[in-house]
């Protein structure tokens, strides 16, 4: 018995190859929902590019402007 479950199992490993092997009349190219899956994702990366930049390019601005601005704790002790 325990032989024949060995060579079973043997028989269908060494045959397994040509059943997983490619026959060669595959299509090439990419299917329509892996482009919508990749339309998806690009359009997440862009939609978080466009309020980064913006951000971005607050900060450049605030911190190359010519005027300085007074912090909370001077504004505050002026006051009094």
């Amino acid at each position: 018995m325990k032989n024949l479950i060995i060579t079973v199992v043997l028989s269908i490993l060494l045959y397994a190859n040509t059943v997983l092997a490619a026959s060669g009349n595959e299509v090439g190219g990419i299917g329509l929902m892996a482009k919508i899956f990749l339309a998806f994702f690009a359009a997440i990366i862009v939609f978080q590019l466009i309020p980064s930049l913006i951000l971005f390019g607050s900060l450049i601005v605030a911190i190359f402007s010519r005027s300085p601005r007074k912090g909370l704790a001077e504004s505050e002790s002026n006051s009094d």
